[in-house]
């Protein structure tokens, strides 16, 4: 995904957010923000534009205000199958470890920055994603 003028001002909205002491996210919410190792990886490329910005998603992880889901060997084969479903967008592994995280746990609330994409997802047993914001 291309790091367009409106995802970097989301995104330097957050860091501003965070560098700002002021809370990112209520600690109401923060208890089910989680993410996982592929979209870490995806979040700090298109953090790319300010280091700093990258620090402060380093902080929100460190501080426990977004939890780390894993992933294991039982995940591949469905993921695998998601983007072969969903070349045509394409899928990407970050994608699919969301959509294979959703499916495994049951949750169908996805906080992304990529909207289009998940609202054409349809995880297996949930339907469609309720996508924020």
């Amino acid at each position: 995904m291309d790091a367009t003028a409106s995802v970097q001002d989301y995104l330097g909205a957050i860091y501003d957010l965070a560098g700002s002491g002021k809370p990112v996210i209520g600690a109401r919410l923060a208890k089910y923000m989680k993410i996982s190792a592929p979209a870490v990886t995806e979040a700090m490329y298109l953090l790319g534009f300010s280091w700093q910005a990258q620090d402060a998603l380093w902080e929100m992880i460190d501080s426990g205000a977004l939890t780390l889901f894993s992933l294991d060997s039982g995940d591949v084969p469905r993921m695998r199958e998601l983007m072969r479903k969903y070349r045509d967008l394409p899928m990407d592994a970050a994608h699919a470890a969301l959509v294979r995280i959703g499916e495994r746990e049951g949750i169908r609330w996805i906080f992304t920055i990529d909207r289009r994409d998940f609202l054409v997802y349809r995880p297996a047993r949930l339907g469609r994603f309720s996508v924020v914001p």
